[in-house]
């Protein structure tokens, strides 16, 4: 035993400081990082490998030596590394908030590494200034191998003093989408970045010091966004910006504040060209967010009866007459017309004036999640769903807004508003790609002053379906028929007052 101490490194007690170090290490760091003792275990059983082969070997220097280093190389590089994980992650990662940055716990563990090295040097009998004076040709080789790595590792340090950016930030180093990525780690010699489309980019330091950075995440978390689209010029532009805020709000991912706006930027040889922009903070779903704005204002100018102007030359040859013309017009009113009968009070409304009514009302398209009407606001239209289908959302007592129905083909909602005018009771939106007939108060002045009788007959059909929704109760037959009468009396009043019949 006293044989095997004797080659032993510092007479064993090197093995000993070693070992208390990697339990001092096991003891005082956490589970998760447990795993980082791997290395200097390793190192530290390789060492004792190394000794007991010397121990081993004839008693020759030349044969000895060579291990005896190896061994003293070995047992230092696990003491630093269990000194470094010692002093970053127990001494100073317990005291501060955030722990170290990578470049300088790399640094660090550089500086432990190089100590262990001079060591060694020195138990071979080696200085080390004598390797850096001993030949200025190799000084100059080494420098200039290792210029582009010092550049590295200088520009990570003056990154993380200046700190543009910092772990979780999302930057951009150029004008391409593609190059936006949140920072994950930043180390001596790169800075990882992890892409929109989940793709890891190494950058070095150096080629970001010098790259003129887009820090999304400062100074504020949200950032502005913006879609360009193009529009028929013979529409007027405040139309088209009041067009276009209105359906950007309320698409998934576009923050309500600050508010959507859209600016003019430009004429082309087809159209006027309009900026819309929006507020976000997801930057992790840019694409898909962005995508749905495009698809808002498509269909925001789908409704509008405005398409997108196309660098392209259509042309169509078809030979229609008058009559042809008129027929496929007087079909479009067919067609309208029989979603409008689905409208049970709009049954007894004549044939000729349900065309009529029928030729003047319009087709909206919605994509999903659009809302139609809103609580509480003014209104005068009635909707028809001819596909698709929405959602009745009600806001009881101030409390979360709660849905209460939903609404197919076939079916409407609005009526009341169409008719008297009162503000809208409850909150519609599309669930899915919705097609609505609109039938608005000036669509249906002329039916009623051609037809006063009409009047009447929608009055009752109100008043009976309040009584039948459980708004208003009876007690019997009689009690029903008098409150149907009041009701519809009551609501005839309202109807004339709101149409000046």
């Amino acid at each position: 035993m006293h044989e095997l101490l004797a080659v032993t490194a510092f007479g064993g007690v090197g093995i000993v400081l070693a070992v208390a170090m990697l339990l001092a290490a096991y003891v005082l760091l956490t589970r998760e990082e447990r795993a980082r003792l791997r290395l200097p275990t390793a190192l530290l059983a390789m060492h004792v490998l190394m000794v007991s082969v010397e121990w081993l070997l004839p008693d020759d220097p030349m044969v000895r030596r060579p291990m005896r280093v190896l061994a003293i190389g070995l047992l230092l590089l696990s003491m630093a590394r269990s000194g470094f994980l010692l002093l970053v992650h127990v001494l100073v990662g317990r005291r501060g908030n955030t722990p170290l940055p990578k470049i300088i716990q790399d640094i660090l563990q550089g500086v432990f590494y190089a100590g262990a090295g001079i060591v060694v040097l020195r138990a071979a009998g080696v200085e080390p200034t004598s390797l850096l004076t001993t030949s200025a040709l190799l000084t100059a080789v080494i420098g200039l191998s290792l210029q582009e790595t010092l550049g590295n590792l200088f520009a990570g340090l003056a990154i993380q003093a200046q700190r543009p950016f910092e772990i979780g930030d999302w930057i951009q180093l150029d004008a391409n989408d593609a190059s936006v990525g949140r920072v994950v780690e930043i180390n001596w010699r790169a800075t990882k970045l992890l892409t929109i489309d989940n793709v890891e980019i190494t950058v070095p330091n150096g080629a970001l010091a010098r790259a003129s950075l887009r820090n999304y995440s400062r100074p504020l978390p949200h950032v502005r966004r913006a879609v360009t689209i193009t529009v028929a010029p013979d529409v007027p532009p405040a139309e088209v910006h009041r067009l276009f805020e209105d359906a950007v709000k309320g698409s998934p991912g576009v923050l309500e504040q600050p508010a959507p706006d859209v600016v003019t930027v430009g004429f082309t040889d087809i159209g006027v060209d309009y900026r819309v922009r929006f507020w976000m903070t997801e930057l992790e779903r840019i694409q898909p967010i962005e995508g749905a704005v495009r698809d808002r204002l498509w269909y925001a100018l789908q409704r509008a009866g405005l398409g997108i102007p196309g660098a392209r030359r259509q042309v169509l040859v078809q030979q229609a007459t008058r009559e042809s013309r008129a027929e496929e017009q007087a079909q479009h009113a067919r067609d309208r017309a029989t979603s409008l009968y689905a409208v049970d009070f709009l049954r007894n409304v004549p044939e000729d004036a349900m065309q009529q009514l029928a030729a003047s009302t319009a087709r909206r398209m919605y994509a999903p999640g659009e809302t139609v009407i809103v609580e509480g606001s003014e209104g005068s239209e009635l909707f028809v769903v001819e596909s698709g289908e929405v959602e009745i959302v009600i806001t009881k007592d101030r409390a979360q807004a709660a849905r209460v129905a939903t609404v197919g083909p076939g079916r409407f909602f609005g009526e009341m508003s169409l008719m008297t005018g009162e503000r809208r009771r409850a909150t519609v939106r599309t669930l899915t790609q919705t097609v609505l007939l609109v039938v608005g108060k000036k669509d249906l002045q002329p039916i009623l002053e051609g037809h006063p009788a009409i009047a009447q007959r929608i009055s009752e059909v109100l008043a009976e379906r309040d009584l039948a929704l459980g708004n208003v109760h009876a007690k019997d037959a009689k009690e029903h028929k008098s409150i149907v009468e009041q009701r519809s009396d009551a609501l005839l009043h309202r109807i004339r007052a709101f149409f000046s019949l």
